[in-house]
């Protein structure tokens, strides 16, 4: 599936992991390719789609989905 403004492969959210030094990232697929994002990524890319006119719902929800689990998670002192 292409977005339709910018005719770009949309990306498919996948799931989060949690990678020792890096923290929570976001998978996503597209044109079958894995790409994995943190969570500044993932603003980052959500205001540059909004900017364009494309869709951010995906990571918008891989965004809200990092949020709830980083405030889950107990925090080491």
């Amino acid at each position: 599936m292409t977005c339709m403004f910018s005719g770009k492969p949309r990306m498919k959210y996948l799931e989060l992991y949690s990678i020792p030094g890096e923290g929570l990232v976001a998978a996503f697929e597209s044109g079958g390719e894995t790409l994995l994002f943190d969570k500044q990524g993932l603003q980052s890319r959500i205001l540059t789609l909004r900017h364009q006119g494309d869709d951010s719902t995906e990571e918008e929800l891989a965004l809200s989905r990092m949020t709830a689990a980083m405030s889950s998670q107990p925090q080491l002192l």
